[in-house]
């Protein structure tokens, strides 16, 4: 039985200045004991984790600017791109900062909000955490691919469309760096469209 258990702390120095912690404790219930902390759901080192643990400073030199620095949660639409993988045990976090410019140009061209940002997955140790991770894998213990990118979400003609760039150098010892060469990154240039129709009674 999977089980977890996150209690938020939210501070606000000032209408601009805010900090928040949230720690989440991730365990399957009855496994992982002292003698074996790899079995099942993880030993009881990692069972307790920051999930989420950011400042986050508006209006940051320029009116309308957020910036976000920190641990913390990156969703765009359905998740396909960056999602925080809620449906599992433990989830995903993001080490990095992120940065939203609403507004950037006045609404010119439809863009309602310029995005950029620098990403670096936080997965713990995953070979002795909770919740899904396989005891095989070694991910919390190499270097995670460094993601940053840029996206201006728009509205045109009645759509929503989300253009993005996004840039990974694969990490070392990752997934990614096993199927290419060392020195080699990743662009990937794409957009997300999507809409919503009103349905009248059936």
């Amino acid at each position: 039985m999977q089980q977890w258990v996150r209690l938020g702390f939210h501070y606000t120095i000032s209408p601009d200045v805010a900090f928040f912690f949230q720690p989440q404790y991730s365990k399957n219930w009855g496994a992982g004991t002292n003698a074996d902390a790899n079995q099942g759901g993880g030993g009881p080192q990692n069972d307790i984790f920051a999930r989420q643990a950011f400042m986050v400073v508006r209006n940051f030199g320029v009116q309308g600017l957020t910036v976000k620095a920190g641990r913390q949660l990156v969703v765009w639409g359905n998740h396909r791109m960056f999602g925080h993988f809620d449906w599992n045990n433990v989830g995903w976090s993001f080490d990095g900062a992120t940065m939203n410019y609403a507004n950037p140009f006045g609404g010119a061209m439809g863009i309602k909000a310029l995005q950029a940002g620098w990403l670096r997955v936080d997965e713990g140790d995953c070979g002795a955490n909770g919740g899904g991770c396989s005891t095989a894998t070694n991910s919390g213990t190499v270097s995670d691919a460094n993601l940053i990118f840029v996206r201006a979400p728009m509205k045109l003609a009645g759509l929503v469309v989300e253009p993005a760039w996004i840039w990974s150098d694969g990490g070392t010892g990752s997934l990614l760096s096993g199927n290419r060469p060392d020195n080699q990154s990743r662009h990937t240039v794409g957009a997300r469209i999507t809409t919503k129709r009103a349905v009248g009674n059936i």
